[in-house]
């Protein structure tokens, strides 16, 4: 058993412990996001702009129609199934679990459907496509089978703050302090990673990622948001970026020497399913995976709504297991703007959910003219909410609240990575996503500094460091 190592508490008075702050009705996740884009070199932000749903296709693998031209036959509704297996009262035999298998793989394959997925994080659960929806009565009573649970929707939660959490390597030397991520493994599971980027491309462990949305090994982002996200937590030191006011500044993610790991599991839409995101945090925590398996996930992505905790929902049953294997599991809160809940993986017991804050006093020198914001808290946008004139570290309205929250960060407006041709760009972006990733990168920077804390400790240590804003 890991024996526990606290660091002073002055450590993350000084180092980051303002990297999150503590919210006591916390934030949560939802299906929407947003975000707020602009290249280094142009003005203010246009307005924010909705990711659009693109996951009908992921979920759903209808068979070829059958008879003639002029008689076809329509074709029944097909979904992607996630098949809880009971748990067995004595432990199975290799024979015995593969038969129960079996028995599911046919009773799918003679309805047009397949197996994609068996979890090693998830050993009583397999994903079946394709499967007719008329079929999951008959599904649910096969023997064996605990219960059958519908594929959800994921969506990344889009909507330069490392000064702000006192994240800057200057910072931490000169308070006589020694981590950089050195040492520690961060696996970004979102819309993938650009492979090019100056920010972390030398740290990038490219055996180790995979792309679970086009099923190969090239985990590159065709949306965006991935990329930012791994230069939040893991950028490199030594760079700068002038937009004008208030002149040259730092830009470095927390953990600017931590080893990159990019699962591709949300499409160019920055949609997915459930069971490509529980795919990506099994491939994260595999003892087998090249370099071994990552010390850190970043989830900034979520499905559902959920009050209080949903440990009894698959992707967040994946990530409690993943802190059970050792790994330090972070997820977004959500967008969506609501009182008391928020989305899957975030809501689950283990796992450190993240809402956002704003990272400056707005209007400011770099906004003058951003005397407030305005937000879609759906895809329709239906719902808005809007913040005048908001100070630095008040919650941003989006950011869902909830019990289960552990801190807050910077989420808005953050610069990091884009994916831009050249490799050498940077955008903003504003969201719980964006919040997320900062705490990631302050647990790679526990773990390079002390990597025998366990992922229990890590969590207390963020909470106990984070500064209380009531």
């Amino acid at each position: 058993m890991t024996s526990f190592h606290r660091f002073p508490k002055s450590l993350w008075l000084t180092v980051a412990a303002a990297a999150v702050l503590i919210w006591g009705s916390g934030a949560s996740s939802d299906s929407s996001g947003r975000q707020a884009v602009r290249d280094a070199n142009l003005g203010i932000p246009p307005d924010s702009i909705e990711l659009q749903v693109h996951a009908s296709e992921l979920l759903n693998r209808p068979s070829p129609p059958e008879g003639s031209a002029g008689t076809r036959r329509a074709e029944p509704e097909r979904v992607s199934i996630l098949v809880h297996f009971e748990p067995p009262e004595e432990p199975l035999d290799g024979a015995a679990a593969a038969a129960r298998r079996a028995r599911v793989a046919d009773f799918a394959q003679q309805r047009g459907g397949y197996i994609q997925y068996e979890y090693d994080i998830l050993p009583n659960v397999i994903n079946l496509r394709g499967i007719p929806k008329t079929a999951l009565e008959a599904l649910a009573n096969l023997p064996g089978v605990a219960k059958i649970e519908e594929d959800g929707i994921m969506q990344a939660h889009l909507h330069n703050s490392t000064p702000l959490v006192r994240g800057l390597q200057s910072q931490i030397t000169a308070a006589g302090l020694s981590a950089d991520g050195t040492g520690a493994r961060v696996c970004i599971v979102d819309t993938g990673i650009d492979s090019n980027h100056v920010m972390y491309a030398d740290r990038i462990d490219a055996a180790a990622g995979w792309d679970f949305v086009n099923d190969d090994s090239n985990p590159e982002d065709d949306n965006g948001h991935g990329s930012h996200v791994a230069g939040i937590a893991v950028g490199g030191a030594g760079f700068t970026v002038d937009f004008g006011c208030p002149g040259s500044v730092p830009l470095q993610g927390l953990a600017p020497n931590a080893t990159l790991i990019g699962i591709k599991v949300l499409d160019a839409g920055g949609s997915g399913t459930f069971s490509d995101v529980i795919a990506g945090i099994d491939r994260c925590a595999s003892p087998t995976l090249p370099g071994g398996p990552a010390d850190v996930i970043n989830l900034s992505l979520g499905g559902g709504l959920f009050t209080g905790t949903c440990d009894g929902n698959s992707a967040a049953q994946a990530a409690n297991n993943a802190v059970d294997a050792g790994l330090v599991v972070i997820s977004s809160s959500g967008n969506g703007g609501n009182a008391n809940a928020m989305g899957t993986p975030a809501c689950a017991s283990k796992v450190i959910a993240v809402g956002a804050v704003y990272d400056q006093d707005f209007p400011s020198c770099e906004h003058p003219a951003q005397n407030s914001f305005s937000w879609c808290l759906n895809t329709s946008c239906l719902a808005s909410c809007t913040d005048g004139s908001p100070p630095v570290d008040s919650l941003i309205c989006f950011s869902n609240q909830s019990n289960e929250i552990d801190v807050v960060a910077p989420g808005c407006i953050t610069h990091s990575a884009s994916t831009a041709a050249g490799g050498n760009s940077i955008t903003t972006k504003c969201g719980t996503s964006m919040a997320s990733p900062h705490v990631a990168g302050l647990a790679a920077l526990l773990l390079s500094a002390d990597p025998s804390l366990a992922p229990t400790e890590v969590r207390q240590i963020i909470r106990d460091g984070a500064i209380d804003l009531g």
